[in-house]
């Protein structure tokens, strides 16, 4: 879509405004108050493969770079998980 994930609320404005009719945008997003013009549906993840996509997702050097090398010291440091 061009804007990237988790867009600032001026850019998710600025991009759905420009979007014909019959579109659909697809990411993650507010609720921006004044677009009630639209039909906005809410999807919610199963809350155990949320909380495996975010244990992996913060150790994803590809996407993370030194933030993921961050998480794993802590997790190394953490003890008391086990792992």
């Amino acid at each position: 879509n061009g804007t990237g994930f988790l867009p600032s609320k001026e850019t998710l404005i600025d991009h759905l405004n420009s979007m014909g009719n019959n579109s659909i945008y697809e990411n993650h997003a507010t609720y921006v108050r004044g677009l009630e013009d639209r039909e906005w549906i809410s999807v919610i993840r199963d809350p155990l493969e949320l909380m495996n996509s975010m244990f992996y997702y913060a150790v994803d050097e590809e996407i993370r770079k030194t933030r993921a090398y961050k998480a794993l010291d802590m997790r190394k440091k953490d003890t008391a998980c086990g792992c």
